[in-house]
């Protein structure tokens, strides 16, 4: 059976829904799932998102649809309506890992972190040798400041996973906040040589080179980075593009430069001055003596 469904491009999801209510309900859940796979498939995220919320109304017990429903909005950066699907699936299934790591995502996107890091947890109990739970914990983690436990986690996920870019980039992010740039840089260099063409690497290597001091190293990865893809995907809501970063280093380079190169030796002449002029009082008074 092909079934025709005209959807709307744009708009919030539920008035798209609107138009295909009558199409909908003349459709069969298998067929819907069927269109709601191909249109994921295909990358047209908004539209499988439609589709399968069409779905729930058919088939509002099913937690298959409910998690695909979540992952489609999630695609969509959706993340509200996603954590609320979320919640479905788990009512439904409250052992399904892979809706658990769902969540934990979405919760970090709405920078909800302690919930995240709770939802981590039980994700990660449910599926402890999940590279992708390991990694959502980690960044679970350095969202709330925990570094170190961040950089244990992330032991892990490279145990699991060595040639993981995301692992070392995620251990660049800990290892900087934690002062040790030697490491970092180390870590977000391996990342690069694995995805020498992932903005967010180049990103996270100027925010290594940049608290290291390194400013004019730290401009040339922001380019990089912009020039690969200025609107690439970062971890968390409150973090700085490689835009903001960018004008950062700038304005530290401009800073360096405004220093007046003669500040230190003015010092050496005012007191050569002062000798000069104690030396001339001196004789002055020399002279002057009968």
């Amino acid at each position: 059976m092909t079934v025709s469904i005209v959807y709307a491009a744009e708009g919030p999801i539920p008035e798209a829904m609107t138009l295909d209510q009558d199409i909908a309900q003349n459709t069969s859940a298998h067929d819907l799932y069927e269109i709601g796979k191909k249109l994921e498939n295909s990358g047209d995220y908004l539209n499988a998102s439609i589709t399968y919320q069409l779905l729930t109304k058919q088939d509002p017990g099913n937690a298959t649809v409910w998690h695909a429903t979540a992952l489609a909005l999630v695609k969509c950066k959706k993340y509200d309506e996603a954590l609320e699907a979320c919640n479905t699936t788990l009512l439904l299934n409250p052992i399904d890992d892979g809706t658990w790591c769902m969540k934990c995502y979405t919760l970090r996107k709405l920078g909800r972190y302690e919930e995240a890091l709770s939802a981590c947890n039980r994700s990660t109990e449910l599926n402890p040798k999940s590279l992708q739970r390991r990694l959502n914990r980690g960044y679970a983690l350095i969202a709330l400041s925990e570094y170190s436990q961040a950089l244990l986690e992330n032991d892990i996920a490279l145990e699991i996973a060595p040639n993981s870019a995301t692992a070392w980039g995620q251990r660049a992010v800990a290892l900087v906040e934690l002062l040790r740039f030697t490491e970092a840089e180390e870590a977000v260099n391996k990342a690069i040589a694995l995805e020498p063409n992932n903005a967010y690497y180049w990103n996270v290597k100027g925010e290594v080179l940049l608290k290291a001091g390194k400013y004019q190293d730290a401009l040339s990865a922001f380019n990089r980075s912009l020039e690969l893809n200025p609107n690439c995907e970062l971890p968390f809501p409150d973090s700085k593009t490689a835009t903001m970063n960018r004008e950062e280093a700038l304005q530290l380079l401009e800073r360096e430069e405004q220093v007046p190169p003669t500040a230190i030796p003015l010092r050496g002449i005012t007191s050569i001055f002062g000798l000069i002029l104690a030396w001339w009082i001196y004789r002055k008074r020399l002279r002057v003596i009968p």
